[in-house]
């Protein structure tokens, strides 16, 4: 069973035959799921239940108005199998659950979604499950086992685990290739990513996927200025790092270097729209959470590569002239040793 709403909290059980979902506070105007049944059919009995705020409510200013039968507390599906659509009534809630009272015909029946509907900012297609086991997020037909869009510009996905030590995984991914569960990646808790041995990373550097090919400019010179340093990070006192500083390097490549967001965090200052009553003073004045926004830099190291490659090559012709000039004078001074003979 899959339970659809704007911005779905968690998913209860609240008894035997009871199952609903939390969501944001809201009217609630229609409630929809669909009745899965053998091909005999099952006709399922229920009534649904909504969330005050303190305690759980029957709704009895339900009706069925597609797909099934019955108002007030007496409702019921068709046999067939198919979309079955109650409307609520406009009750305001924070939490829906459908009580299953009796199934009657066929070898047996199910719901396989459920849909929330109500004020006008509801996505009743916030999250999906279809049948073969794929979740969608912001997508009404997954691709994949888990399909996430979000559609707009925020964070897609966010995974957090409080480690003990900085070798605990935040993530793993395996794959059958090579045995089945065999280990491709895994992600810890201190920022580290490992892969098998013999394995690479890579990215695309197809011709066809360009355009304005240019030789580089020297690099040499750059990675001169560069200060390789030394440290211990703050999260990890002990563990001695050598690496650049984001500020230092941002002197030399200001496009490597970035602004990342940090985690969202709240602040209480005085609230500045507080308008003081009767007998209050300043110092009556409230205070209020606001949202403080920083960043952290980080440098995108993977362009590191080519431009050691190109300083690398710069050395080597600035080598291969010194040589050249060294042979010459060998063969000068060889001349010279050959006349005083």
């Amino acid at each position: 069973m899959v339970f659809i709403s704007s911005k779905p909290r968690r998913i209860v059980s609240l008894n035997t035959g009871h199952c609903g979902l939390y969501l944001p506070t809201s009217t609630l105007s229609r409630l929809e799921f669909y009745n899965y049944t053998s091909t005999a059919g099952y006709a399922i009995g229920f009534y649904v239940k909504t969330y005050n705020g303190s305690s759980w409510v029957t709704n009895s200013s339900c009706s069925v108005t597609s797909g099934g039968s019955g108002t007030g507390t007496n409702l019921s599906t068709n046999s067939n199998e198919g979309w079955v659509v109650v409307d609520l009534g406009s009750v305001t809630g924070s939490g829906v659950a459908v009580v299953f009272t009796s199934a009657t015909g066929g070898s047996y029946g199910a719901m396989t979604e459920m849909k929330i509907y109500g004020i006008a900012a509801f996505n009743s297609d916030a999250i999906i499950c279809t049948d073969d086991g794929k979740v969608g997020i912001g997508v009404t037909s997954p691709s994949a086992r888990l399909d996430v869009n979000v559609g707009v510009d925020e964070l897609a996905f966010k995974a957090v685990r409080s480690g003990t030590t900085t070798t605990d995984l935040i993530a793993s991914f395996h794959s059958d290739v090579g045995g089945s569960g065999t280990v491709k990646q895994e992600f810890t808790v201190g920022g580290d990513i490992y892969i098998p041995a013999g394995k690479t990373y890579g990215n695309r550097s197809d011709r066809k996927l360009k355009d304005n090919i240019q030789d580089a400019t020297q690099k040499l010179p750059d990675l001169l200025r560069l200060r390789v340093r030394n440290f211990n990070t703050l999260i990890e006192p002990d563990n001695k790092v050598i690496d650049f500083i984001a500020q230092e390097f941002a002197e030399v490549f200001p496009s490597l270097v970035v602004d990342l967001p940090d985690p969202v965090a709240y602040q209480d200052v005085p609230d500045p729209d507080w308008t003081p009553g009767e007998g209050q003073s300043e110092n009556d004045r409230p205070l209020k959470s606001v949202e403080v926004k920083t960043t952290t830099k980080a440098i995108k190291m993977t362009p590191m590569i080519p431009i050691l490659v190109k300083a690398l090559q710069e050395e080597c012709f600035i080598r291969s002239a010194l040589e050249a000039n060294v042979e010459a004078l060998k063969m000068r001074l060889d001349i010279l040793e050959g006349k005083q003979s």
